[in-house]
């Protein structure tokens, strides 16, 4: 298929306490990993938004993941701007600081891609609700920052967005709508 990351949530505690729910991760990734061990695949977990029982909205827990999981060159995070905001990761105002937390606790070397949506809720709200870039709580300048930083020059940046709808009620196709988010962040590049 020429897939070489897969993006996954990591999953939720459910009835379990989060230390059960973290461990089930654990061994189902390396469950998975061990049968495509020879596969060209870098399974990559997203950030969460914390909502529930959700798991990954710390950086903690998604290092005690990483560091269970057998194959570790085969594993890797996917930042999710709006999850980080909700999660209470300041990216708007603490940019440096929080990339800077992340790689204390997991390691640079493990952002494998980032996705780019904004926030419809408020900073640590914990409810994972999406927003199109510039059109909710981490404004276009957010984005700005993660394009022209030059540690990411090499990670896929995946603009990803709720479905669509214009003040008139009409509904634009993804196409439409992804090229008015180019042109309106090259408004600010």
């Amino acid at each position: 298929m020429g897939v070489s990351l897969l993006v996954l949530h990591p999953g939720s505690g459910g009835n379990s306490t989060k230390e059960q729910g973290m461990e089930k991760i654990i061994q189902a990734l390396n469950g998975v990993l061990r049968k495509f061990k020879k596969a060209p695949i870098k399974i990559l977990l997203e950030t969460m938004a914390g909502q529930g029982t959700s798991i990954g909205a710390d950086f903690s827990e998604l290092a005690l993941i990483l560091d269970g999981v057998e194959e570790s060159m085969m594993t890797g995070v996917c930042l999710d701007t709006a999850h980080l905001w909700m999660a209470g990761y300041d990216i708007k105002r603490e940019y440096d600081q929080v990339l800077a937390e992340f790689d204390r606790v997991i390691g640079w070397e493990k952002i494998g891609a980032v996705h780019l949506n904004d926030a419809k809720t408020d900073l640590g709200s914990r409810r994972d609700r999406h927003a199109c870039p510039g059109e909710g709580k981490l404004g276009l300048e957010t984005f700005h920052r993660f394009l022209i930083d030059k540690r990411f020059k090499n990670t896929p940046l995946i603009l990803e967005n709720p479905r669509v709808d214009i003040a008139e009620g009409k509904t634009i196709t993804t196409l439409q709508f992804l090229r008015q988010s180019i042109r309106r962040l090259r408004n600010i590049i």
